[in-house]
């Protein structure tokens, strides 16, 4: 199944922060209720998301750890799960106050031909 396809163009300084962010409101997210667990599963927790962040070292270890652990989100109870996406929550949120360039820039680009 293809679906069409529309690019954000993000600058790489930014790059970090915006990958932050958006786990952070994804993670909130979750933890409110407002999303499944599953969500993270197949978005932050697919390898084909955070594999080229980890491969070119565009993000830090302690971020691309949290993505990579998005994939557990499912197999625990409730309240387990919690306190597992609180502690993801966290250490994102430690990891945000340090970094360089705390702003992010992205831009939309065209539709993807042919998808």
């Amino acid at each position: 199944m293809y679906e069409e396809t529309i690019s954000l163009n993000v600058a790489k300084d930014g790059l970090e922060s915006f990958v932050i962010c958006l786990a952070l409101g994804t993670l909130r997210s979750i933890r409110d209720g407002t999303l499944s667990p599953d969500v993270g599963i197949w978005t932050l927790g697919r390898p084909i998301f955070w594999s080229q962040l980890g491969e070119a070292k565009l993000v830090s270890k302690e971020v691309l750890s949290v993505l990579q652990s998005a994939d557990e989100l499912s197999t625990l109870d409730a309240e387990l799960n919690r306190e597992f996406v609180d502690g993801l929550i966290s250490k994102l949120e430690r990891r945000l106050e340090r970094v360089a360039e705390p702003n992010w820039y992205a831009k939309w680009g065209a539709p993807a031909k042919g998808s």
